[in-house]
């Protein structure tokens, strides 16, 4: 039988609810938004202000504002070329 390393010991069986975006290499992480009408938000961590002018609207955002955004409704991280 082999050791798991302790993680099992370490594992406390909680999981997070909170969506979770990955920074890309260049410090930003794209969004695109699906919905129809414009959409404007305002990240809570850098108070960046976030405008989405309809379906298909991509924008750059902060990382520390991404988990925020990934958790608004018909928005979508995407990843850039």
């Amino acid at each position: 039988m082999s050791c798991c390393g302790k993680q099992r010991t370490n594992w406390n069986g909680k999981s997070s609810t909170t969506p979770r975006a990955q920074s890309g290499t260049s410090g930003v992480v794209h969004f695109r938004y699906l919905g129809n009408k414009p959409i404007t938000l305002s990240g809570p961590a850098t108070g960046r202000v976030y405008q989405f002018w309809g379906a298909g609207a991509t924008v750059a955002a902060h990382p520390t504002d991404a988990p925020f955004l990934a958790g608004v409704p018909l928005m979508e991280q995407v990843s850039l070329p």
